[in-house]
């Protein structure tokens, strides 16, 4: 028998990891590492749950994709 899911009140304009990661591609755990190393900036609740901020996410994007392209720039073939 399954146990039934805790219900929690979510914050507005706010993401739990699995979300995070099924939107970047990666698993929730990949991205409570990057929370854990302080990649990206998230808030934790006082029943446990992670709560990353829509904002935060965007920035975090914004990083990402500036490492990318000068990763692609450098290594591009001329």
């Amino acid at each position: 028998m399954k146990r039934p899911r805790k219900m929690f009140n979510r914050p507005k304009g706010c993401l739990t990891p699995n979300e995070v990661g099924r939107k970047v591609g990666v698993t929730g755990e990949a991205v409570k590492q990057w929370i854990y190393k302080g990649k990206i900036k998230a808030a934790r609740a006082d029943n446990g749950y992670w709560w990353i901020r829509e904002p935060d996410l965007a920035k975090f994007m914004d990083s990402v994709n500036k490492l990318e392209f000068k990763f692609h720039n450098t290594y591009r073939k001329k």
